[in-house]
């Protein structure tokens, strides 16, 4: 079992990204290899991150994260 964010999923492959100790790896399997993929209900973020933000700079963050892709 292995967990992270998904990078890439295609008829060959499934590519993520996991995070171990400060580290992250790149895992890349073939697709008859996964048994299955779930998502998980629960965000990344911190809770309570945005607690301290005002509402601009809650959307300065949101700005830049979307820029992102």
């Amino acid at each position: 079992m292995f967990t992270g964010i998904l990078v890439e999923k295609s008829d060959e492959k499934i590519v993520f990204n996991a995070f171990s100790e400060g580290q992250t790896k790149r895992m890349e399997f073939a697709v008859d290899e996964v048994e299955e993929l779930i998502p998980q209900p629960k965000s990344l973020m911190p809770e309570l991150l945005l607690r301290d933000l005002t509402a601009q700079q809650a959307a300065d963050l949101l700005a830049f994260l979307a820029s992102l892709k």
